[in-house]
């Protein structure tokens, strides 16, 4: 009986966690094409010019930009780079001075001096420039649960009916849950893919493994024909909205969860073994 309940568990999480990956890789893929990271890095490039130097003006922002395309950051001068260290930025705002008469000027006047305030402002700027990618990544990923529920039409309530009264496919989700955690574990590896073609292409092979999982399963989520069925009773949007709720909490969330109910198997297999054993005994 226990076994059965945390199998149950399990193949849910499995379903949640794919769905929730596929979540992942498509905001990765987008951050990619719209260059969100090097966009939001370049911000605070710019904020930390006009904090260093004021003098510089409009002019921060065009170099800010000659420095997250220096071939010294990124290797493809059409993208932005999407890392910058201290260190890097001084190197490469000595490389720009040569074209630069400002920066060439600001640096032979007082060249340790703005370097002082880069080392001072360089961290804190650089840690809300995260934050605040961070927190629209959040947001992003939000949306594409809400979209995703609805789309699919995923009732989280019907799908847990379906997998604790079906043995088959709760052998199935099980059994597949070893794949599943070494798919999470490729594509949370590095949750900053590469702004280059390449980190294009692993994405798209990402995504194509976990369509092949999803394919797997054969869960029939997606009414056929579509419609909106989880609106047609109350527990159905209530449903809906569970399921886009428990996407919106994100693959690594999901991806630890698992673990430790893959964990606790051995343990529940032991002990409704005992009870069988014992009840076996008390006949």
């Amino acid at each position: 009986m226990l076994l059965n309940f945390l199998d149950s568990s399990i193949g849910f999480v499995v379903v949640i966690l794919m769905f929730s990956l596929v979540i992942t890789v498509a905001v990765q893929a987008i951050g990619v094409l719209l260059q969100l990271r090097g966009k939001s890095l370049l911000k605070g490039v710019e904020t930390l010019l006009r904090e260093v130097d004021p003098d510089l003006g409009t002019q921060a922002q065009v170099l800010a930009n000659k420095v997250l395309r220096h071939p010294a950051i990124t290797e493809d001068a059409k993208r932005l780079g999407i890392a910058l260290r201290s260190q890097e930025f001084k190197l490469v705002l000595q490389s720009l001075a040569r074209e630069n008469p400002e920066v060439a000027k600001a640096l032979a006047e007082r060249k340790a001096e703005l370097f002082a305030k880069i080392d001072a402002w360089y961290e804190p700027v650089m840690d809300r420039v995260s934050e605040r990618f961070k927190m629209n990544t959040r947001w992003v990923s939000a949306v594409f649960a809400i979209l995703l529920a609805l789309g699919l039409q995923l009732d989280s309530i019907k799908l847990f009916q379906q997998i604790s009264t079906n043995a088959e496919l709760r052998g199935r989700l099980t059994a597949m849950s070893d794949s599943v955690v070494a798919t999470s574990e490729k594509v949370l590896a590095n949750p900053n893919a590469p702004a280059t073609d390449q980190g294009l292409a692993d994405l798209k092979t990402n995504m194509d493994a976990l369509r092949t999982q999803i394919t797997a399963t054969e869960l029939e989520i997606v009414p056929k024909p579509w419609r909106p069925v989880a609106f047609e009773s109350a527990r159905g949007v209530l449903g809906l909205l569970l399921s886009a709720f428990l996407l919106g909490l994100g693959a690594p969330f999901w991806f630890g969860v698992l673990k430790n109910l893959v964990a606790l198997r051995p343990v529940a297999d032991q002990k409704d073994e005992q009870r069988e054993i014992a009840a076996r005994a008390a006949k």
